[in-house]
């Protein structure tokens, strides 16, 4: 891979852990009745949906730009 394709990779990654880690902390939350852990799982989540959202719309316009 390239190293540009590595990074994007990496970054990608690190969003898939965070929304897994996030989900489990979500089914935790729920188990054990902390509503307010809840809440804020689901801001993480969505804050985490959202950058990985723009990472992915970033990376297709940089290619289709590339490809040019």
């Amino acid at each position: 891979m390239s190293e540009r394709a590595e990074a994007w990779a990496e970054k990608l990654s690190v969003v898939g852990w965070t929304l897994g880690a996030t989900a489990v902390t979500l089914l935790m939350a729920a188990y054990f009745d902390y509503p307010w852990v809840v809440g804020i799982g689901f801001q993480v989540l969505l804050t985490a949906a959202v950058v990985g959202g723009v990472l992915l719309y970033g990376k297709a316009k940089a290619s289709k730009s590339g490809d040019r």
